[in-house]
């Protein structure tokens, strides 16, 4: 059987309010991509370069990874 792969946009953790939510969000896609057995989940930045006020509060607790795609691969 050949390999199964997902994508996930980064983004989907800018949409959380707290870094615990953020977390949990990533566990729970780790989750579905065992019970689904696949083999890679690949995480794509799709953020935009504009500013944008709604995601700040998300952003400040977010700062040292800078974006939701690279705190989806350091806590994946």
């Amino acid at each position: 059987m050949p390999p199964l792969n997902t994508v996930v946009p980064g983004s989907i953790i800018l949409n959380i309010l707290s870094c615990e939510l953020a977390t949990r969000l990533a566990g729970q896609i780790a989750r579905a991509a065992t019970i689904f057995q696949i083999d890679e989940v690949m995480v794509f930045d799709n953020k935009s370069k504009s500013k944008d006020d709604s995601t700040d509060m998300v952003e400040n607790n977010l700062d040292e990874y800078g974006t939701g795609a690279a705190f989806l691969y350091f806590h994946g």
